[in-house]
């Protein structure tokens, strides 16, 4: 009942990133195949984050935890 610190993931949200782990494990900065497909899924998510909350793509940025 406390979402404080964590939820349980929606289904289709851990399709998604159990697909973005199996796919697009490569480094979204690189130039190679998988580093590609990396970036594409971080830019599909962007877009979308911008969408719901009504910005722009440019100005979501994706952290990599609560700390930062």
């Amino acid at each position: 009942m406390d979402y404080n610190a964590t939820t349980p993931l929606e289904p289709a949200v851990m399709e998604a990133v159990t697909e973005a782990m199996r796919e697009a494990w490569g480094n979204p900065s690189s130039s190679y195949v998988a580093g590609k497909k990396a970036k594409d899924i971080i830019n599909t998510a962007r877009e979308a984050v911008a969408k719901m909350v009504g910005g722009r793509p440019q100005d979501i940025i994706f952290t990599s935890g609560g700390t930062e």
